[in-house]
Order: C-alpha cells, then structure tokens, then sequence
C-alpha cells in the first residue's frame, strides 16, 4: 500500500492514513446485507491496513460476525467513488438497508458494481482505487491515534485488526 502518496495528516498520528474519506464494504454472513462505512484506515506496510470502527458501527457487526465464526472478514475498502455513495457510508442508513439502494432510490437506478474478485463483493463500478483482503482478529497491530478534522485526538491508539492486501 505504499504505492501510493499517504499523508501523515497530523503531527500526534500513529501513522499515516490513506482511509479519510473512503468507505469500507462488508456483507453480514448471515443474510448477504451489504453495508458501505466510513472507517479511518491506517498503512502499516505494503500488505497490511489497519482499521477502526468504532462499537456500534454497521461493518464492525459484520466483522464481529465472522470473528465470531472463527472465520476471517472480507472487506473491500474504496479510496474514490461516486460522492453520493460516500455521502451514504457516512450517514446513519437504517440498520439493514443497503447505501446502494439508499444511493439508487434518490437516483431512480441501481448502483452500477462489480463483482470484486478477491472477496466477491459488489464494488462500485466507477471506483477509482479498491483494496481487497480479509480482516482477522488473529492478527492486530497498534491504530492510532488520528487528529480528527477539527484538530483533536478524540480517541487514543489501541490494538486493531488488520486487513491483509489481497487484490487490488
């Protein structure tokens, strides 16, 4: 993941921060809900992300899920779409109900997507970059802490899961 510029936005960061204004996107194993999030994601090397989602949070039910399982999550994680597709992932959509067809009702169309080949989840078609892997609470590594917008730390640095690379 360090092929691309990622910049350490503030001076207290744990590290730099290529998810600021990206979405995240889970499917609950159980009945195929597909949620788009938006989730601070850090660069820990060329293959590993880090990621937090704070409790409550539509995609870490997801992930919790699947670590409940013993099974490791898929997430495919978007760095550049369709603003209104971002807009969604950072608006409380009611539990259950997909940013696609939240995003689709106001358009009056489906979301144009792609089946992602390394998680096989539905990946907007426009995107400009998507990273694929799996998230595994067998392995975590230290996140954060992040300056938010408005320039405080609202949340100390703590031991993540982390999203090895698979697909690009």
């Amino acid at each position: 993941m360090r092929i691309f510029p990622t910049p350490r936005w503030h001076p207290l960061d744990g590290g730099r921060y290529i998810g600021t204004g990206s979405f995240d996107i889970t499917r609950d194993p159980d009945d195929g809900w597909v949620n788009l999030g938006t989730y601070r994601v850090m660069v820990h090397d060329a293959r590993r992300l880090g990621y937090y989602i704070s409790p409550g949070k539509h995609g870490r039910l997801h992930r919790q899920k699947y670590f409940d399982r013993g099974q490791p999550c898929p997430v495919a994680m978007v760095f550049g779409s369709d603003p209104l597709l971002f807009l969604a992932s950072c608006t409380e959509i009611p539990f259950g109900v997909s940013e696609y067809d939240w995003v689709g009702a106001i358009r009056g169309e489906p979301m144009q997507v792609t089946r992602g080949p390394g998680t096989g989840l539905p990946i907007p078609a426009d995107a400009e970059i998507v990273v694929e892997g799996h998230a595994s609470d067998q392995e975590t590594l230290t996140e954060g802490p992040f300056g938010e917008w408005t320039g405080y730390y609202a949340s100390d640095s703590r031991q993540e899961p982390v999203l090895t690379v698979e697909a690009l």
